[in-house]
C-alpha cells in the first residue's frame, strides 16, 4: 500500500514488461514533503526509486510510460512541466535501486531531460509502442495562437523514439 505524504493529483502512469508485470509507476503530487509540481517514481514493491526527487511535472497533465525502444530494461517517463514543455526521464530497471544485485528494482538514471525545443503542449499525449519495428511514437498536442480568428487553437505533434541498436 502507498503511504503518501503530500497531495497528490490525478496525474499517474504505469511501466510493465512485456509478460504484463509491472516495474514502476508514478504518481504526480502538487506538493510532496515541501516540494511542489513534481512527479514521484516508485518500484514494483511501492518504494520510492532512487534519484526519483525533483522530476519537473504539471499535477494537471498526464504523464506516461513507455520502453524505450532496443532496450529491455529501460523505461521512459514523459511529463508536461509548468512551463508547458515536454521532459523524459530514464528509468533502468537493471540497477539495484531498492533491490539486490539479484533482483534489481530500478532506478531513475537521468531526469528533466527536454523533449524537443517545441513550447505550449497541451495537458494530454499519448503514445503507440511498435514491438515489430521498435519504434515509440509520442502524439501530442500543441497549442498556437490563431491571430487571423482571433482565437486560441491546437494541433496535433509526433515525435519518435527509435532505437539506434541494429
Amino acid at each position: 500500500m502507498l503511504n503518501f505524504q503530500g497531495k497528490a493529483s490525478a496525474n499517474s502512469s504505469l511501466a510493465e514488461d512485456s509478460a504484463g508485470q509491472v516495474q514502476a509507476f508514478s504518481v504526480g503530487a502538487e506538493e510532496y514533503r515541501g516540494t511542489s509540481n513534481v512527479t514521484l517514481v516508485y518500484d514494483r514493491d511501492v518504494n520510492l526509486m532512487p534519484n526519483s526527487d525533483g522530476i519537473l511535472s504539471d499535477p494537471k497533465a498526464k504523464s506516461i510510460m513507455v520502453k524505450q525502444p532496443g532496450e529491455a530494461s529501460v523505461y521512459l517517463l514523459l511529463t508536461r512541466g509548468l512551463d508547458q514543455r515536454l521532459y523524459y526521464h530514464t528509468i533502468n530497471m537493471n540497477l539495484v535501486g531498492n533491490g539486490t544485485i539479484l533482483q534489481p528494482k530500478g532506478e531513475v538514471t537521468f531526469k528533466n531531460q527536454l523533449f524537443d525545443n517545441g513550447t505550449n503542449y497541451g495537458r494530454h499525449f499519448a503514445a503507440v509502442e511498435g514491438y515489430v519495428n521498435g519504434k515509440v511514437f509520442v502524439y501530442t498536442t500543441q497549442y498556437t495562437d490563431a491571430v487571423t480568428l482571433g482565437v486560441t487553437g491546437s494541433r496535433r505533434r509526433g515525435a519518435n523514439f527509435c532505437s539506434t541498436k541494429s
